[in-house]
């Protein structure tokens, strides 16, 4: 369950390799789109954020109108190295902005980890 993390509620999928996590997708449900984010996971730490998001054309009408993603790739050592943003643009991950979002996305994952250990 995905509980405080999605305004009409979600689903949480954990994919195992022997009892280590690997990946993870979060569906988070709302009144205006819906979005998926897969973590994949390189022992405890991301290795790649990838997040999709629908926007509907009426509240709760499930028809998509807009579509966009956003993708983060991390090093071993947990640093960000690319950030592809929702305009399909490569930023520079040393920027202030990537640094944010790669420690929101970071932060997020490890709490999604977190529930399905």
């Amino acid at each position: 369950s995905l509980e405080g993390l999605s305004v009409e509620g979600g689903v949480l999928e954990a994919y195992l390799a022997e009892s280590e996590v690997v990946k993870v997708i979060a569906h988070h449900f709302g009144e205006t789109g819906r979005t998926t984010q897969t973590f994949y996971f390189a022992g405890e730490a991301p290795s790649l954020v990838a997040q999709a998001i629908e926007r509907y054309d009426e509240p709760l009408s499930g028809r998509t109108v807009q579509h966009n993603a956003d993708s983060v790739f991390f090093s071993r050592d947990g640093l960000s190295i690319r950030w592809i943003d929702t305009a399909g643009m490569s930023r520079d991950p040393g920027s202030r902005e990537a640094r944010q979002h790669a420690a929101e996305v970071s932060r997020l994952a490890k709490q999604l980890r977190e529930l399905v250990k």
